[in-house]
């Protein structure tokens, strides 16, 4: 009954197409997710991404491996298709979740580099917040704010007219 079900949806064109572009992208973001952790883990192999690089990489493999022969046919597709749901879906999910998160680390990473912001640095001494010059990454010409919070007080009250700057201060 499930191959009778797959042989009637697939006489629809936007359905074959859209499992054969699913296939597809899934052995395509396979490829690049794959070399780019390969890339990356030459540069640094030790480094803090690294167990993500190779969990990433790996499930690469697995999803790339699964996909292949996918298209010489439609009923290749097909069978790639269930390989990747039901045998590899696991390493499926493990790709997206991982090459999701290495792209989100990425754009943050440039970001930050392009427009010279820096990392907070975490120090053993006493508990203090001290920041210099905050102010919303995305405006012009931005009015810098400094905060510092010591032990002796956790509150802050903010105020201000409407349109003074508020919430983005606390953005």
């Amino acid at each position: 009954s499930r191959l009778a079900a797959i042989r009637r949806a697939l006489r629809f064109s936007d359905v074959r197409n859209e499992l054969v572009r699913g296939v597809a992208d899934a052995a395509e973001l396979a490829r690049g997710a794959g070399a780019y952790c390969h890339t990356q883990l030459r540069r640094d192999p030790d480094g803090p991404l690294g167990q993500l690089l190779r969990d990433v990489a790996a499930a690469a493999a697995a999803v790339e491996a699964a996909g292949r022969g996918h298209g010489a046919s439609v009923w290749s597709a097909v069978r790639c298709d269930v390989r990747l749901r039901e045998t590899r879906r696991g390493e499926l999910e493990r790709l997206v979740s991982g090459a999701a998160e290495l792209d989100a680390l990425t754009a943050l990473a440039s970001f930050g580099v392009d427009r010279g912001y820096c990392v907070p640095e975490v120090a053993d001494a006493e508990p203090r917040f001290a920041a210099e010059g905050l102010h919303h990454p995305l405006l012009e010409s931005p009015v810098g704010n400094e905060l510092i919070l010591g032990s002796n007080g956790h509150v802050i009250f903010l105020t201000g007219p409407n349109m003074a700057g508020k919430t983005t201060f606390l953005k």
